[in-house]
Parts: structure tokens; C-alpha cells; sequence
């Protein structure tokens, strides 16, 4: 038989297959590089050439869908006849042959038919490895790089580190307050007592009245004026100044309390430097003979630990002076509050009050915690309180070093689970809730699994462990079934506990704890109902009180009258 093609105006068999025409190798893989093809998958086949030792291209046996959308670039699609003969795309064989024909003169290898190059059997594909030569692997020095910083993209937590309390009082004495300054006022001498003296014949003092009114001019200041206007008419320069040598002159007359007393009124800040601590005991309190030296005693207003700068030791004043300045400190520190001033109100407080309770609480109203905490621990020894401040002031972990010696080890879970510390907050739960199982107490250690430790079962067993022991057994019943949600995992609970876990002594408090539950669903409310019935009818003889448990779980006015009338006839016998 003598085949031969022909052209024809459609595609008889399937496409297959494409043709690409080219003598050159390269040209084959950029081609079939723009069609995807994976050479591992798909064999590739060389047809000669006319000439001898020459390629007329190559053949690849691909079916359709693996090209059908990419562009062919003007190689040529084949069809498959029979699967054992392919031929180009709109031809036709001449003669037609059958599937059988096809099998019987092609029996093993395949063959491609084409007008330009004739028969070609494609039993040899293209060993690549032969073909392809690849490049020398280059040797490459490789450089690793150091391990960046982690940058975290959330913060997870924040936490303020603490100093430790001696080392944050000092830093707070070195910076918080000025510099020592010297106090410019001195004695009279004997010239300026002598003057003083004839100024007060010119001019009297009234310290009752206000600054303004309190000099006025003698009878002898009134006639001096007269002659001087006569003698020096308009020369009165020399009268004011007398007048205002008189005010410095007796400004700097005045005892050292007094002037302590003034400055605290036109400059309480100037005037806390030079204040004398008074303590809660007394013992700066004297007799009347007192006295107080105006020294400076404070080079600023540290709160803690230095000694005055100047001064004796103890001033020794009056009662009535000792309250004056009591008065006077007390005013000043609520001054100092209301001006938010709160680390000099303390110092007002702790170093001229003596009372450290005060200044502490002051420092924690201002917010600043680490310094509260400080006077706690140190003057107060309240470790609460000094935990307290170190959890506002976000500095958890001494927290939890004081909440740990104050044994408060839920508040502790409460403070590693802040920290994203979960394994060690379940540690410090864990003894709260041995210590709740111990004391019988199943409701709070059920609650604190279940609602800190999100661990459900365990929590469920301890409500029934408090049931089955009669601890809290109506709380712990109770709790248990509120925990359980779904209706049928519920109604089976309830039968499984009236099953196997009640008796005579706690089936009352099994049917108080049921009528909470018999509303929940329609379902619970029929089976609830008939567990009720049959709990009124085995303990009525013994218990006649429990009937009326039975109004909860139907209301019918008839059974309530059947309940009153078989009280009254309990009572009778």
C-alpha cells in the first residue's frame, strides 16, 4: 500500500503535536522554552534533513491543551492518526486507512509523514546530555552576614524597670532639688540699734494691721515735717527714706521665728529651706524661754537621707510656737499639692512634719510609684502597699517579688499573665486552687480553672468532687450544670447524676438545684418534671416539706391545693 498526503480544508484526527523546522539545536530550545516545555517530561525527535549529515528539525509529540493559548511562533501543528502516525495539521492520508490498518503497518514505534521530508520513524529521542554542555560551577565565596537585632512588629507588653529603693532615693536627692544658697539677712549692730531706736520715736508700728497701714508718724516725725517744709520747702526725699530705713531697720529686728513665719508667707518654697523638722512626740517642744536660730537647714528638698546642712540639733521653742508651725507646714504641703507639687509636698511631710504616711500617700497621688513604693518599703515596711505602687507604675516584676512575700499567689498569676508568662502564672494558680480544694472550698477552685486556666474538665470534676463530699453541695451542683450549654449534653448529666450520684440525704438538694434548670428547654423541662415527681414520691413519707418543691415544676392550682391539704394532714397526725 502507497500512502501518500494530501491537502485537505479541516483537521481529521486530533492535533498531537508540533513541528519546528530548523537545523540549528538552539533554536529548538528557545522554542520550546516559550512553550514551557519541560524536557524531563516530554521526548524530543531529530528529523534529517534531504542532505546527508544535515536537520531538517525537530518533532514533539505534545498533546493540545499543553499549547493550545501560547503563541506557536510559526511552528507547525500535527495530527495523530491512530495514535501510531502523525501527519500536518489540514491534511489528509490518500488512501483512508483504519485504526487496524494503522496498528498493522506501524506496529511498535511511531512514524511522522510529511510532504518535505517523507517517512520518518520516531524511535530515537534527543539525549540532551549530549547535546548540552553545561558551564563550570564557579567557586564562590560566600559571606554570611551577622544576626540582625530582632525589631518585633507589635509590643507585646510594657514593662518600666525599677531601681532598686536606696538607689532611687539617692538619685532623687542629687537632682530633684536646687543648689544650697546662703541666707543674706544679718544683725543689727550697735550704730543700726541706735537708729532704730530714734525712728521708732518718728514713727509707731501696729503689726495688727495690714502692711499698708502699719506705720504712722509721732506727734515729734508731725512737728520735724513742719520745720523742714519751712527751712527746705519741697526737699522731702529724706522723710520717705527715713521711713523706709525704719521697715529694713525692724525687718531685721525681728526674731528668727518671725522672719521664718514671714518668709513661709511671700515665699514658701524660700522659706521650706530653712524650716526646722517638728516630730509627733514633742521633743522640739520647750518652755517659753525658747528660742529658734534662722540658719538654712536644707540644701533642698530631699526626702531622704542626708543630714541639714547647717543648724544645732534639737530647737527647743514654745507650745504655742510648735503649733504656729505646725499650722504653717500642714498649709504649706496642701499648697504644694494643689499646685501638683506633690515630691516638695512630701518632703513637707516626711523631713519637717515627720510623717511618712503622709508623704507616701502624697507620692502616690502625684503618680510617682517608684518613689511611694520606696517610702513604703523603707520608713513604713507595708510591703502591700510598696506592691501596689510598683503595679500602677508598670513595673511588674518587683510587684510580683512582693505580692510572692505577701503570699498572694493569685494576684501573682494575675501579673506573670501581663508578663505573657503563661506556664508560671498556671504554677501560682495551681497553689491558690490546692489551697481552695484543702479548705473544701470546690466553687472557687472549679472557677479559677476554668476561668483562668481555661481548663474545663478538671474544673467540672472538682464541682462534683464538692458534690459527692457534701461541700457547698448545691453551689457546686449548681455551677456544674451552668456550665454545660447544650441542652442534650446537659439532660444526660442530669440523669447520669440522679442515676449514680444521689442518694436519700442530698436528693432535696438535687431537686432544689433542678428546678433552676427545668426552664432552660422544653426537653429538660418534661424529664426534669418526672425526676421531680419521683423524688416528692419516694421521700414524702419521711420528708412532707418536699411536696411543696413540686409548685416549681407545675403550676397547676390544683396540685397546689393537693400540696397544702396533705401538709396540713402531715402536721394533724
Amino acid at each position: 500500500m502507497q500512502l501518500q498526503i494530501k491537502p485537505y480544508h479541516t483537521n481529521t484526527f486530533p492535533l498531537a503535536g508540533i513541528l519546528i523546522k530548523s537545523g540549528q539545536v538552539k533554536h529548538w530550545l528557545q522554542q520550546l522554552q516559550s512553550l514551557s516545555v519541560d524536557l524531563q517530561q516530554v521526548n524530543v525527535f531529530a528529523i534529517p534533513g534531504a542532505a546527508a549529515n544535515s536537520l531538517w528539525g525537530c518533532f514533539v509529540p505534545l498533546a493540545e491543551s499543553k499549547w493550545k493559548d501560547k503563541s506557536l511562533n510559526a511552528n507547525q501543528p500535527c495530527q495523530c492518526v491512530y495514535n501510531n502516525l502523525y501527519i500536518p495539521q489540514y491534511s489528509t492520508l490518500y488512501p483512508i486507512i483504519s485504526a487496524a490498518e494503522a496498528a498493522k503497518l506501524f506496529p511498535a514505534t511511531p512514524h511522522i509523514l510529511h510532504p518535505e521530508f517523507g517517512l520518518v520513524a520516531l524511535d530515537s529521542p534527543v539525549n540532551w546530555g549530549e547535546l548540552l554542555a553545561l558551564p563550570d560551577k564557579a567557586a564562590v565565596a560566600i559571606t554570611t552576614p551577622a544576626a540582625p537585632f530582632f525589631i518585633p512588629r507589635n509590643i507585646q507588653r510594657l514593662e518600666i524597670k525599677a531601681l532598686p529603693p536606696e538607689e532611687l532615693l539617692q538619685a532623687m536627692e542629687e537632682t530633684a532639688f536646687p543648689k544650697k544658697q546662703a541666707f543674706n539677712d544679718k544683725p543689727l549692730n550697735w550704730a543700726e540699734k541706735i537708729k532704730l531706736v530714734i525712728l521708732r520715736s518718728l514713727f509707731t508700728s501696729n503689726k495688727q494691721e495690714s502692711a499698708a497701714a502699719q506705720r504712722k508718724k509721732t506727734g515729734l516725725m508731725t512737728a520735724l515735717e513742719k520745720i523742714a517744709s519751712k527751712l527746705m520747702p519741697g526737699k522731702t526725699q529724706w522723710m520717705n527714706k527715713l521711713e523706709q530705713d525704719m521697715e529694713q531697720l525692724e525687718k531685721r529686728s525681728q526674731t528668727e521665728m518671725e522672719k521664718l513665719m514671714e518668709l513661709f508667707k511671700n515665699n514658701p518654697e524660700e522659706a521650706l529651706k530653712y524650716a526646722i523638722p517638728l516630730d509627733e512626740d514633742g521633743t522640739n517642744r520647750g518652755g517659753n524661754f525658747g528660742s529658734f536660730e534662722m540658719s538654712r537647714r536644707w540644701g533642698n528638698f530631699d526626702l531622704f537621707g542626708r543630714q541639714p546642712v547647717s543648724g544645732s540639733g534639737n530647737s527647743v521653742f514654745s507650745m504655742d510656737t510648735y503649733v504656729k508651725l505646725q499650722q504653717q507646714y500642714t498649709k504649706t504641703a496642701q499648697s504644694l499639692i494643689e499646685q501638683k507639687d506633690y515630691q516638695k509636698a512630701a518632703f513637707v511631710y516626711m523631713k519637717l512634719l515627720k510623717n511618712n504616711p503622709m508623704a507616701a500617700q502624697t507620692l502616690e497621688e502625684g503618680k510617682l510609684y517608684p518613689e511611694a513604693a520606696s517610702v513604703y518599703l523603707k520608713y513604713l515596711q507595708n510591703k502591700q502597699k510598696a506592691a501596689e505602687c510598683y503595679e500602677k507604675g508598670q513595673m511588674i516584676t518587683d510587684a510580683i517579688v512582693l505580692y510572692k512575700e505577701l503570699k498572694q499567689n493569685e494576684k501573682v498569676g494575675d501579673l506573670y499573665i501581663a508578663q505573657q508568662k503563661q506556664k508560671e502564672a498556671f504554677e501560682q494558680y495551681q497553689l491558690v486552687a490546692d489551697e481552695h480544694i484543702n479548705a473544701g472550698k470546690f466553687v472557687k477552685a472549679s472557677l479559677l480553672y476554668r476561668n483562668k486556666m481555661n481548663n474545663v474538665g478538671p474544673a467540672q470534676d472538682l464541682l462534683l468532687q464538692g458534690w459527692r463530699a457534701d461541700k457547698d453541695a448545691f453551689n457546686c451542683l449548681n455551677n456544674y450544670f451552668q456550665n454545660i450549654e447544650e441542652p442534650k449534653l446537659l439532660l444526660r448529666a442530669i440523669e447520669n447524676i440522679y442515676e449514680k450520684e444521689t442518694s436519700p440525704d442530698n436528693k432535696p438538694v438535687f431537686l432544689t438545684a433542678l428546678k433552676y434548670e427545668q426552664k432552660k428547654d422544653e426537653q429538660l423541662a418534661h424529664r426534669t418534671k418526672e425526676i421531680a415527681y419521683e423524688i416528692v414520691a419516694e421521700l414524702a413519707e419521711t420528708h412532707p416539706d418536699i411536696v411543696s418543691e413540686l409548685k416549681n415544676f407545675n403550676e397547676d392550682k390544683s396540685l397546689i391545693k393537693d400540696v397544702m391539704r396533705y401538709k396540713a394532714q402531715k402536721r394533724q397526725r
